[in-house]
């Protein structure tokens, strides 16, 4: 849903946040261009928007290539052992999209996800990274929580983890408009 929505609201957006275990910036993936594994890529290339990844910690020799030969200052990536450690550095991401993908969190927290990976943020530490972001931004202009499957869930742990991180950030939001 991220790309249509940014497409969408392209003229308010200044920086994508991307909080995930995947860059998503293959060129393709099983075949297809249009995908769950080159969305990032379609915004960088079509809708010309920065993006900003938190937590990730899978490449691909192609994500890694294309990072290497995209222009500077398109693509911030702040990994997992930075956000642990506390070292990223968040610049000012003015109106700001912000997508999560459920993978970012580690799967004994998450396990109700398509493309689980090991050793990623507690919830904990993912709420910090999440609020130091949301300082850094002048306006949040949309959000989307992505990558939830249900049908491999244990017990709605992902679900409900999702749905708390939703209400979080809406609390968060709220206190801007106070």
């Amino acid at each position: 849903i991220t790309y249509p929505v940014v497409s969408a609201l392209r003229s308010d957006i200044d920086t994508l946040v991307v909080f995930d275990a995947h860059l998503d910036l293959r060129g393709e993936y099983l075949g297809s261009e249009i995908n769950h594994a080159t969305v990032m890529r379609n915004i960088l290339e079509n809708l010309n928007i920065p993006i900003v990844f938190v937590g990730v910690r899978a490449y691909s020799f192609d994500e890694i290539s294309y990072l290497s030969s995209t222009a500077s200052g398109e693509v911030t990536v702040c990994d997992v052992n930075k956000v642990v450690r506390g070292e990223c550095v968040f610049g000012d991401y003015g109106r700001a999209y912000l997508s999560i993908d459920i993978d970012v969190l580690d799967p004994a927290y998450a396990p109700g996800v398509s493309n689980p990976e090991p050793f990623g943020l507690t919830p904990r530490e993912f709420m910090h990274a999440l609020e130091s972001v949301l300082e850094h931004t002048g306006k949040l202009v949309g959000v989307d929580v992505v990558e939830v499957n249900p049908l491999v869930d244990v017990n709605d742990i992902t679900s409900i983890l999702a749905a708390k991180i939703i209400v979080e950030l809406v609390g968060y939001v709220e206190e801007w408009f106070k």
